[in-house]
């Protein structure tokens, strides 16, 4: 008997086949493709946590400037933009 392996799943409607498993469970490339995906997904880069550090820093200041623009605005220029004559 002549045997081959298989990479993947088969529909086979007509003729009978039988097939010996070689690897089952957490031996086959499925298996170990997803324990790498797992690992990749849990780690962080090394340069990732300077990025956070940074990003901490950097979004409330850009808040509190955009804030502080805003009410920079509305006390001194609204006023004049609202009441001028056109």
């Amino acid at each position: 008997m002549k045997t081959t392996k298989y990479l993947r799943e088969t529909i086979n409607q007509k003729v009978a086949s039988q097939f010996k498993a070689d690897k089952v469970g957490s031996e086959t490339m499925l298996a170990h493709i997803i324990k790498m995906v797992q690992d990749a997904q849990g780690s962080k880069a090394p340069v990732q946590e300077l990025v956070d550090k940074v990003a901490g820093i950097f979004v409330p200041i850009v808040i509190v400037i955009a804030v502080a623009s805003f009410i920079v605005w509305h006390i001194f220029w609204r006023r004049q933009w609202l009441y001028q004559d056109c």
